[in-house]
């Protein structure tokens, strides 16, 4: 469709009208509100009707869901000590696979208290060792569990104590082949 724009405002305002319109309907509701035929240009019409393009909808977009993070807890703290000056030290019990060179099993996670209170009274290796035991591995050795003695943490604030807890699922009568 052809519309003749020019500089006359009227001209303009008619044909933005003619615009809102239908297209069928714009070259004659142009033509009425003129009326003058002789002046206006005849309106050529397209040879083939093209069909109007279907209308899409957009697609929604799922609303991202916010996403939880797992609460891990932080590892206990043991009790303050009387000793201002004293700094917080920290300890790890490992579960190793004496089978697999050493291959870590499980860990305590680090482990903080003051120099000399109990590592004991923190962790437990009991509920580890249940589970560990029932996966088929027997303790070969454990220097954590020692039959009447506490572990404590100590005064050495630069290392970290390691103790160390050794499994295997070997029997220990096989021998070393």
């Amino acid at each position: 469709m052809v519309i003749k724009v020019g500089k006359n405002k009227a001209t303009d305002t008619e044909a933005a009208k003619a615009l809102e319109k239908p297209a069928e309907e714009a070259p004659a509701k142009i033509a009425e509100e003129k009326q003058e035929p002789a002046a206006a240009k005849p309106v050529e019409e397209p040879k083939e009707k093209q069909p109007a393009a279907p209308a899409t909808e957009p697609t929604p977009q799922p609303t991202p869901q916010p996403v939880e993070k797992p609460v891990i807890p932080e590892p206990k703290m043991a009790e303050t000590s009387e000793n201002p000056e004293a700094e917080t030290q920290e300890a790890v019990i490992n579960f190793i696979d004496l089978d697999q060179n050493g291959k870590q099993l499980t860990s305590s996670g680090v482990l903080r208290g003051m120099p000399g209170e109990s590592i004991n009274d923190l962790y437990s290796s009991e509920i580890p060792l249940k589970v560990i035991k029932k996966a088929g591995y027997k303790v070969v050795f454990n220097n954590f569990d020692i039959p009447g003695v506490t572990q404590r943490f100590s005064n050495n604030k630069v290392m970290i104590q390691i103790f160390t807890i050794g499994l295997s699922k070997k029997d220990s009568t096989e021998g070393n082949n």
